[in-house]
């Protein structure tokens, strides 16, 4: 009895130190957001979004996720970050939607004008209109989330990137899920 005590307290001890280390290395990716170098470029977005997507369903173990990946135009942006960009928005879609019965994810890009715009549309739990006010503001995360893993650090880093790069985030919430809008400068 005393030894399985001190064994879940171990447990316990060792799950803190790993949230305190993943909440270190957002900080510092926000930090990189803010402070690094951009070199933007004519970047392909295909094969980063399907690596991504693949890498969620197995990190959110939601091998049952459903991931439609439609029309991935280029756009211009720095490689890293742009990753960083699309790392958090699908990594967001797939687990806010992993306890859904028949997870959903639909990611598409299109053209308009001068822009390149990314609609990254899940059927996860969406964002209470009462809390919308601090989507993208660091360590704030919506009540609705509490259940699900996270510092509420990603979306600030994205918030950071999409404006140093010279373009955009928004978002579009219900009770359906959530749909982040990306829009990148055209190539």
């Amino acid at each position: 009895m005393v030894r399985r005590k001190a064994k879940n307290k171990i447990n316990s001890i060792i799950e803190e130190i790993d949230n305190m280390a993943e909440m270190m290395h957002d900080v510092l990716q926000l930090s990189r957001a803010k402070h690094s170098e951009i070199q933007l470029e004519n970047l392909p977005t295909v094969n980063t979004i399907q690596k991504i997507s693949e890498n969620a369903k197995i990190t959110y173990n939601s091998p049952k996720s459903e991931i439609i990946i439609k029309e991935c135009p280029d756009v211009l942006a720095d490689k890293t970050m742009m990753h960083q960009v699309f790392l958090n928005i699908i990594n967001n879609a797939v687990k806010y939607s992993s306890h859904k019965e028949h997870p959903k994810i639909e990611i598409e890009g299109f053209e308009a004008g001068d822009k390149i715009i990314y609609r990254i549309k899940d059927n996860g739990i969406g964002i209470p209109e009462e809390e919308k006010h601090k989507m993208f503001k660091i360590f704030n995360r919506m009540d609705n989330a509490k259940k699900f893993k996270g510092n509420g650090v990603g979306l600030s880093i994205v918030h950071r990137i999409m404006n140093r790069i010279g373009g955009n985030v928004e978002y579009e919430s219900s009770e359906e899920g959530t749909s982040f809008i990306l829009t990148f400068k055209k190539p």
